[in-house]
């Protein structure tokens, strides 16, 4: 079976993603595993004490067919629960097995090691250009505790923003986007598919184009995209979610980051 990653930063519109690529039949995204707040890697932590590696874990996600199919059982009764579509695939009838990652848990030398020799790994990189929407996006899950926006949910009320805390928050942005390119080139030697969230996810139409690329890039019939239920966490023009949009302005126009005001307009 293949193998594919999706390699991302956080607030780049992974989730809806990775429930587009789950909905083809022949393709399985497990998420994140090596985050301390996912499910696997709670799993994983008396293993750790242990002395096994992230290598480990990442193989064994990828490999055993206990644990894919127990996230296919835990998968089907969580959706199930929460109203929403149901499936249950068999491993067999896959043709490419994927986890996503943030970039920043390819910190660990282990786990970068691992995606670096996986033969015959597939990656697709998605980011996300407008830093100002993503440092907006962080506010707002700060705010609701929340990482998945879905369609049910209220569109979110204008927020206040301290703008020492968002000047501080796009300038570790802007780090981790250039770490993400110093990451990237260590794993060059494989295949990449780049998707960017605003050319490639940011309406339904463009979503349905990319679903195609990546159909085409995973080698599998491509299959029309349905509603994931998804919706970005600050909606419209980012700068309009700021209720303190002024001494925010003012606060951007003096710092490194005041081209980011050209791209809100």
């Amino acid at each position: 079976m293949k193998r594919h990653v999706v390699l991302t930063s956080g607030r780049s519109g992974s989730n809806h993603l990775v429930a587009a690529i789950n909905q083809h039949p022949a393709l399985c995204n497990f998420g994140e595993v090596l985050g301390p707040w996912t499910l696997p890697a709670k799993l994983w932590s008396p293993a750790r004490w242990l002395g096994a590696s992230e290598e480990r874990l990442l193989e064994t996600v990828y490999s055993s067919r206990a644990v894919y199919y127990a996230a296919q059982s835990l998968s089907f009764v969580s959706r199930g629960l929460g109203g929403r579509a149901t499936h249950f695939r068999g491993r067999h009838r896959l043709s490419s097995l994927g986890v996503k990652e943030f970039f920043i848990h390819l910190r660990d030398p282990a786990a970068l090691a691992w995606f670096r020799r996986c033969d015959g790994l597939s990656i697709i990189h998605l980011k996300r250009d407008d830093l100002l929407a993503r440092a907006l996006s962080v506010h707002r899950l700060n705010l609701k505790g929340r990482a998945v926006t879905l369609a049910r949910d209220v569109p979110g009320e204008a927020m206040s923003v301290d703008p020492e805390a968002l000047l501080g928050t796009l300038d570790a942005l802007k780090e981790e986007a250039l770490e993400e390119e110093r990451l990237l080139e260590q794993l060059s030697h494989h295949r990449r598919l780049s998707l960017v969230y605003e050319r490639d996810l940011a309406s339904s139409d463009d979503a349905a184009r990319a679903l195609e690329k990546v159909h085409e890039f995973l080698e599998v019939e491509s299959v029309p995209l349905s509603d994931t239920g998804h919706r970005s966490a600050v909606r419209g023009r980012p700068i309009e979610a700021v209720e303190n949009r002024a001494e925010v302005e003012a606060a951007l126009k003096g710092s490194q980051h005041a081209e980011l005001l050209l791209h809100a307009e």
